[in-house]
């Protein structure tokens, strides 16, 4: 019984339901979503233009990221 009212001390019981911790939907979905296009780019599932396309940047970028990472930031 305890922790049912914590959880409602710290309005985990009422919608929204947001878990302690977790990514803002926002930056999760980003964060993954570039993941899942540079893997599929690296195993060659997906062309540079698709990835790029896919990325919502140009080829130009893309390849710009590719030789330099250090300078573009991170990917993810």
């Amino acid at each position: 019984m305890k922790s049912f009212l914590q959880f409602k001390e710290k309005g985990w019981r009422t919608k929204p339901y947001e878990e302690a911790g977790a990514l803002p939907p926002e930056k999760n979905r980003q964060g993954g979503w570039s993941r899942l296009c540079y893997r599929a780019l690296a195993e060659g599932a997906v062309s540079d233009a698709k990835a790029a396309e896919l990325l919502g940047i140009s080829a130009r970028e893309l390849n710009r990221r590719l030789d330099e990472p250090e300078r573009a930031g991170t990917f993810f």
